[in-house]
C-alpha cells in the first residue's frame, strides 16, 4: 500500500493542490458559513431523487410518507447537522473536535471503512439466506 501511494504521490509531481472554495470558506470555523456551504452542497441529487422514488413505490400513508421522508432527509443530511448542532452547543470545542475527527479518519478510515462494508455484507448474505429459507 505504502508503494502505491508512493507512485501516486510520484506520478502527481510537486503540484500544489488548490484547495476547493467551499473547503476555504469552511475552514473560517463560523457556524453560519458551514450551515450556508451545506446547504449548496446537499442539493437534491440523483440519490436524492431516488429515494424518494423508492418511497413513492410502497404503499405507505400520508404520515408514514412523511415520516419517511424525513428519516431519509435525516440520514442524508448528518454530516451537515452535527457539525450544525456541535457549534450550537459547544462553539469552542467544536473545531478541535472536527480536527481531531479528521485526523482519526486519516488514519483508520480505510479499516473502519472495511469493518462496516464487511458488516452490510454479512447482513446482507444473512437476509438472502433468511429469504431463502422461508
Amino acid at each position: 500500500m505504502a508503494r502505491a501511494r508512493a507512485r501516486r504521490e510520484e506520478k502527481r509531481g510537486d503540484k500544489p493542490k488548490k484547495t476547493p472554495r467551499w473547503q476555504e470558506a469552511l475552514s473560517g470555523g463560523s457556524a453560519r458559513t458551514t450551515y450556508v456551504v451545506g446547504l449548496l452542497l446537499s442539493f437534491p441529487g440523483a440519490s436524492y431523487l431516488a429515494a424518494l422514488t423508492e418511497i413513492s413505490r410502497q404503499d405507505l400513508g400520508f404520515t408514514e410518507v412523511v415520516l419517511t421522508v424525513l428519516a431519509a432527509n435525516a440520514v442524508m443530511l448528518i454530516l451537515l447537522e452535527v457539525p450544525l448542532i456541535s457549534f450550537a452547543l459547544a462553539p469552542e470545542r467544536t473545531p478541535i473536535a472536527i480536527e481531531r475527527f479528521k485526523s482519526w479518519l486519516a488514519v483508520h478510515g480505510g479499516k473502519a471503512i472495511t469493518i462496516a462494508l464487511a458488516v452490510i455484507g454479512v447482513l446482507l448474505v444473512a437476509r438472502g439466506v433468511i429469504t431463502i429459507l422461508s
